[in-house]
C-alpha cells in the first residue's frame, strides 16, 4: 500500500532534511554556484577570444582584397622576357570604385616612392620614407587606426581642399 503525501507535507519533509543536513546543503549549493560561475566565465572568455581574433584578422586585411597589376621583373620558367602588365590608371580604378555596388568600402591608393625625404618648413625626415596616397576609405580598408587628428572627408578629396 502506497502512502500518498500532499504538496505541503513534501515541502515540510524537504525543509526538515535540509535543516538536518546543513553542511551537505551548503556544500551542494556552493558546488552548484561555482559550476554556474565557471560556465559563465568560460562562455565569456570564448566570446572575448572570438571577438579579439576577428578584430585582429580584420585589421590585417583578412576581410579585404587588393587589385593591382603585377610589378615588372617577374620571370617564370627558363629565361626569356617577362610579361609586361599594363599599369592600372587612376580613371580605371575610380570607375571600378564607383561601379562596385555591393555594400562595402572601396579604396584607391598608390605607392609613389619608398626612398623619399619629406620636408615641412625647417623640418626634414630621413631619406627612406614611403609615400603612399590613399582616399577617404584607405585607412579602414588597410587596417590602420589614426593615432591623432582626423581623416580627410570625401568632399575634401573631391575639391582638393585640406581645410
Amino acid at each position: 500500500m502506497s502512502v500518498q503525501m500532499n504538496f505541503r507535507e513534501n515541502v515540510a519533509v524537504a525543509m526538515q532534511s535540509i535543516g538536518g543536513n546543513r553542511l551537505r546543503t551548503a556544500l551542494t549549493a556552493l558546488i552548484i554556484a561555482i559550476g554556474i560561475m565557471a560556465l559563465v566565465g568560460i562562455l565569456t572568455a570564448i566570446e572575448g577570444i572570438k571577438q579579439f581574433t576577428n578584430d585582429t584578422f580584420s585589421s590585417m586585411g583578412a576581410n579585404s582584397f587588393t587589385i593591382r597589376n603585377r610589378g615588372g621583373g617577374i620571370h617564370f620558367g627558363g629565361g626569356g622576357r617577362g610579361k609586361v602588365y599594363p599599369a592600372i590608371r587612376y580613371l580605371d580604378a575610380d570607375h571600378f570604385k564607383k561601379s562596385f555596388v555591393i555594400p562595402s568600402k572601396v579604396s584607391v591608393s598608390t605607392q609613389t616612392s619608398s626612398t623619399a625625404t619629406l620636408k615641412y618648413n625647417d623640418k626634414k625626415t630621413n631619406p627612406d620614407i614611403d609615400i603612399l596616397g590613399g582616399d577617404e576609405n584607405y585607412l579602414a580598408t588597410a587596417g590602420y587606426k589614426l593615432a591623432a587628428g582626423r581623416n580627410f572627408s570625401s568632399s575634401e578629396l573631391s575639391m582638393a581642399r585640406v581645410w
